[in-house]
Formats: structure tokens, sequence, C-alpha cells
């Protein structure tokens, strides 16, 4: 699944070490807005630096033809639901902001 997700969004993944980051991230979350009522310059990066660990063994890259297929074919979905809708079609995935 982490390749899948590293070709889809063109970006390498990699896993926490932690086995409920989802958890984890939510504790963040909360840790920063309490954070951020004494001092609302608290750093969200400065939190999850000091709070989340990767497991490097976990790493993938994306694979550039599985990019390119995924690309093609977000393309192809973009055109026919304008075709078949006539409606506005979210932006291209080369056009969002990382």
């Amino acid at each position: 699944w982490r390749q899948m997700v590293a070709d889809m969004m063109a970006t390498p993944v990699v896993c926490t070490t932690h086995s409920e980051a989802a958890a984890l991230g939510g504790a963040i979350q909360a840790a920063w807005c309490h954070a951020r009522q004494i001092d609302p310059q608290a750093s969200l990066t400065a939190l999850c630096e000091r709070c989340v660990s990767v497991d490097e063994r976990t790493a993938v890259v994306p694979s550039a033809s599985a990019v390119d297929a995924y690309e093609q074919a977000y393309r192809r979905y973009r055109r026919l639901i304008s075709d078949t809708y006539g409606q506005q079609t979210p932006p291209d995935l080369s056009t969002v902001a990382p």
C-alpha cells in the first residue's frame, strides 16, 4: 500500500515507528492547540520533530512509470467527468502544491 500511495501522490512515503499513527496525530494536534494558547508562535513542525519517529526500513520512493500512469488515468478521469457532467473538474495534480 505504501508504494501505491507514493506512486499516486508522486512523493516518498515512510511509516512511523508508532503503531497508532492516527491517534498520535490527534494527540499532536491537541498538544499544538494547547501550546498555541500559551505561545501563539508555537511550531507544529518542532512538535512533530520531537514526537514523531519514522521507520526508514519502510521507506518507498515513487516509480516514475507508475506516477506517469496514475497522472494519465487522472487526466482521463477529469476529462470523463467534464464530458459527462459538464462541470468544472478538480485541479490537475501537477498544479497542486505539495
